[in-house]
């Protein structure tokens, strides 16, 4: 019995020891990586342009590249999306959508998802969208930036948005 107890532990221990060592240690990983992963790149227009053009790459990973973007009120943002992964609309299609703030994001995300029919933008509380776009493809809209205050943006492609937001922050 006493052997058998000490096979059980001996086996945990080894267990334990190459469960531990196979964890990511997210400092060893590059800086460009952490950088893509936590979306901490920020766009900032210049105050003086009327016209802010920015563009907002994508792939198959469910990121944007910019997790927030700063701008003025009343500039005209040219906005392009830009699809660089590999995979089709239907399988990996990411859209940008700015919404209201009378939604919460999580309600707003889950009511796109039942917009299959309009291609994931819901009826209300949408202030400007794109369509869905798969790898290799890229859409551009133009909108003017709202009134002060800080907005959602997100991908409201079936289950993207928990991942795949950002914030509009108008000055």
């Amino acid at each position: 019995m006493m052997m058998k107890r000490i096979r059980i532990f001996s086996l945990l221990i080894i267990i334990s020891f190459f469960g531990f060592s196979s964890c990511k240690n997210i400092e060893s990983e590059p800086k460009e990586a952490v950088k893509e992963l936590s979306q901490t790149n920020v766009f900032e227009s210049n105050p003086e342009d009327t016209l802010v053009q920015i563009t907002l790459n994508t792939n198959d990973k469910l990121r944007y590249d910019v997790g927030e973007i700063n701008v003025y009120e009343g500039q005209t943002i040219q906005l392009t999306l830009r699809h660089n992964g590999t995979m089709p609309a239907t399988a990996m299609g990411h859209n940008f959508v700015l919404k209201d703030n009378d939604i919460p994001l999580y309600d707003f995300g889950e009511k796109a998802m039942r917009s299959v029919h309009t291609e994931y933008l819901p009826e209300e509380n949408v202030m400007v969208g794109t369509s869905i776009i798969g790898g290799g493809e890229s859409t551009t809209i133009e909108f003017k930036a709202p009134a002060k205050g800080s907005y959602d943006y997100l991908c409201t492609f079936t289950g993207h948005y928990p991942v795949m937001n950002g914030t509009l922050i108008v000055k």
